[in-house]
C-alpha cells in the first residue's frame, strides 16, 4: 500500500485560489475565414460550463456591409455550429445578441435603415421574428416574452421601450435632441425595477443623469448626477447594491437602490468596459490593455488577473453555479478559467485530511476526524468532476492530472490535492 498523504489544509488555502488562464480555440470562425475578412465585432454569452454563444461581425474587402454569424458551442470552442448568418450594414454592429439560457436568446440585425430581432428557444435551431424598430442602441432580454430596448432618434430624442410578447410600450422619453443614452445605457434587474444613463454630447460639462424606476417607468427617479463624468457601464447585484463605471477608469457604488453613490478609485486608466460580480462578494472589471480587476472588500482595493493579453478586454461571464469565469478581448479571443472561492478551500486551521492511495488509479479513500456530509472533487479550471457522499470513490473514469477534494461536514469544510494515475 503507498504511503498515505497528509498537507495542511491552511497552507493549501494560502497558495491556491485560482486556477490558470487557458485561451480558447478559434475553430468557430471555420475555414471560409481568410485576409479578405476583417472582424468587426466580437461579443460573447455564456450561458452554462462549455455551452455559449459567439457573435461574430465580419466585414469582406470591397463590401458594402458585413456578415454576421452567431456560432454556437458546447465544448469551449473545441468545435462550434453556425446558428444563424445574417448580412447587415453597419449599424448592425452596434446591437449585441444576449442569451439568459442555454436555448433562449436574440438577435439584432440591422439593414437599410431597420432593425430587426429574432428570438430562439431552441438554441438557435429556429429563429422566430419578433419585431421591428429602427436606431436601437441596446437590447435586454428578461425571459422569453419580455425585452427592453433603447432608440437613438435625431429627431426625437431617446426613448427606452418594454416589449411583454407582442406589446410594446415607451417607458422613459427624453423629449429632445440633446439627450442621450450614455455608456451600456440601461440595466434592468426585473421587468419593473431598472436604471438609465442619460448625458448631453453638446455639453461635455453637463452631468450625466442616472434615473430608476420601480415600476417600469411609470415614474422615474433622479439618482445621481455628476458633472463632466460619462458613464462607461452599469451593473446592479440585486435591488440595493451595484456599481457603474466611467471613463476616468474609477467606478460608483450604492448600497442603498441608487440613493447615494460613493467613489471607487481603481487603477484602470481608460473606461470601465464591464462590470461583473463573482461568488461572495468579489466583483471584476475589465479595461483596456489587458487589465482585469478583482476586488473583495468593495473596492478598497484591487488585484490585477492577468490574462497575458495585451488587448482591451471586453465582456466578462461568470458562471456561479459551476465556478468557471470566461473573458472576451476585442481582437475576438475568449479565455476562461475556474475560481476557488476561500469558502471552498480555505478550512479549520486545525483540520487535515487523508487520502490514499495518492497517487491513484481506481479508487481513493479519504479519511477524516469529522462525519462527511458531502465530497465534491474539482480539476485544476474549478469545475466539478465528481460529488459523493461515500468516503470511498471510484475515479477510474477521470482524466489523468492533479485534482483537488473538497469535503463539507456540519462543522466545517476541508480541502486537500491528489494525483489520478
Amino acid at each position: 500500500m503507498k504511503k498515505k498523504f497528509s498537507v495542511s489544509l491552511l497552507m493549501l488555502a494560502s497558495t491556491f485560489c485560482f486556477s490558470q488562464w487557458v485561451t480558447l480555440p478559434n475553430n468557430f470562425l471555420g475555414p471560409t475565414i481568410n485576409s479578405n475578412y476583417t472582424r468587426v465585432v466580437n461579443d460573447i454569452s455564456m450561458t452554462s460550463n462549455g455551452l455559449g454563444y459567439q457573435k461574430i461581425v465580419r466585414q469582406i474587402t470591397g463590401a458594402n456591409g458585413p456578415t454576421v454569424d452567431i456560432y454556437k458551442t458546447t465544448n469551449d470552442w473545441q468545435s462550434s455550429q453556425l446558428v444563424s448568418s445574417n448580412f447587415g450594414n453597419a449599424a448592425c454592429c452596434n446591437v449585441r445578441m444576449n442569451f439568459i439560457n442555454d436555448s433562449v436568446g436574440i438577435e439584432v440585425l440591422s439593414n437599410i435603415g431597420i432593425d430587426y430581432i429574432s428570438i430562439t428557444r431552441d438554441g438557435g435551431t429556429t429563429w422566430n421574428p419578433w419585431f421591428t424598430s429602427n436606431n436601437i442602441t441596446k437590447v435586454q432580454l428578461i425571459n422569453d416574452s419580455t425585452l427592453f430596448y433603447s432608440k437613438n432618434h435625431p429627431t426625437n430624442g431617446i426613448t427606452v421601450n418594454r416589449i411583454i410578447n407582442q406589446h410594446q410600450s415607451t417607458i422613459y422619453s427624453a423629449n429632445d435632441t440633446t439627450t442621450f443614452l450614455t455608456g451600456n445605457g440601461f440595466f434592468f434587474l426585473d421587468s419593473n425595477y431598472g436604471f438609465i444613463l442619460t448625458y448631453d454630447p453638446l455639453q461635455p460639462s453637463a452631468p450625466n443623469i442616472l434615473k430608476r424606476t420601480i415600476n417600469a417607468g411609470l415614474s422615474w427617479y433622479n439618482l445621481f448626477p455628476q458633472s463632466g463624468t460619462q458613464v462607461t457601464s452599469i451593473k446592479m447585484k440585486n435591488n440595493t447594491e451595484g456599481y457603474f463605471g466611467i471613463n476616468s477608469g474609477n467606478m460608483y457604488r450604492t448600497t442603498d437602490s441608487g440613493v447615494i453613490w460613493r467613489l471607487v478609485r481603481t487603477p484602470l486608466s481608460g473606461s470601465v468596459n464591464d462590470i461583473e460580480f463573482g461568488l461572495n462578494n468579489s466583483v471584476y472589471i475589465s479595461g483596456q490593455n489587458g487589465m482585469l480587476m478583482n476586488s473583495t472588500d468593495n473596492g478598497v482595493s484591487w488585484t490585477r488577473d492577468s490574462i497575458g493579453t495585451t488587448k482591451d478586454l471586453i465582456d466578462i461571464h461568470v458562471l456561479k453555479n459551476s465556478n468557471i469565469m470566461y473573458v472576451s478581448s476585442n481582437d475576438g479571443e475568449v479565455y476562461k478559467k475556474g475560481i476557488l472561492t476561500s469558502t471552498q478551500f480555505i478550512s479549520h486551521p486545525t483540520t487535515k485530511l487523508n487520502v490514499y492511495p495518492n497517487p491513484a488509479s481506481e479508487f481513493i479513500t479519504i479519511n477524516s476526524k469529522d462525519k462527511l456530509e458531502k465530497i465534491t472533487i474539482f480539476n485544476l479550471l474549478g469545475e466539478v468532476v465528481l460529488e459523493s457522499i461515500n468516503t470511498k470513490i471510484n475515479i477510474s473514469k477521470l482524466k489523468h492530472g492533479s485534482y483537488y477534494i473538497r469535503t463539507e461536514s456540519a462543522l466545517s469544510s476541508s480541502s486537500i490535492k491528489f494525483i489520478k494515475n
